[in-house]
């Protein structure tokens, strides 16, 4: 029979699957058969989630260490993990692989694997409420200057300048832009 922390649900975001993504993995405890209330048959532990800062945080780790170029994993608190570590329940894990973007996914993955070294496993797995939330929405502000000068017939100055912060653009701009 399949116990507890021997799946691991997984979400795997980025722009591709292969070289450059993060992947936020949770343990899944076991519904046992004849559960009838909402917290038996739903664990609390098997909740997925996750802040994104914590995202960026892992990947300047990378940086640091020089280890985006292979995928790696760290516990709750950034420590460095070994794939392989057992689980605890409850206990998240991220893993970050190649140069990943939150703000140019394309793609994203939700999956199960195996995390028992010694036996098969074999369950049914739902999947449900994928979102978003809490965003920090502020708005930008932008500036354009133009100044024309003419000193008689001394000289002529023309400058122009321009200035906008982070959260300003147009409709038509992408999230990069």
């Amino acid at each position: 029979p399949l116990a507890d922390n021997e799946l691991v649900g997984f979400i795997r975001i980025g722009t591709d699957f292969t070289s450059n993504f993060y992947q936020i993995e949770v343990p899944l405890q076991v519904t046992m058969p004849g559960a009838s209330t909402a917290e038996l048959i739903w664990p609390d532990a098997n909740q997925l989630e996750a802040v994104l800062e914590e995202l960026t945080k892992m990947k300047s780790e990378g940086i640091a260490n020089g280890t985006l170029s292979e995928l790696m994993f760290y516990d709750e608190n950034l420590n460095v993990v070994s794939e392989d570590t057992p689980y605890n329940t409850g206990e998240m894990r991220y893993g970050i692989k190649g140069n990943p973007s939150l703000a140019s996914i394309r793609v994203l993955m939700v999956g199960v694997k195996n995390a028992s070294t010694t036996n098969a496993a074999c369950g049914e797995v739902w999947f449900n409420e994928l979102r978003l939330s809490d965003i920090e929405n502020k708005g930008g502000w932008a500036a354009v200057g133009q100044l024309d000068a003419n000193l008689a017939d001394f000289a002529s100055v023309s400058a122009t300048g321009q200035v906008s912060t982070i959260g300003f653009g147009g409709i038509e701009d992408t999230p990069t832009q």
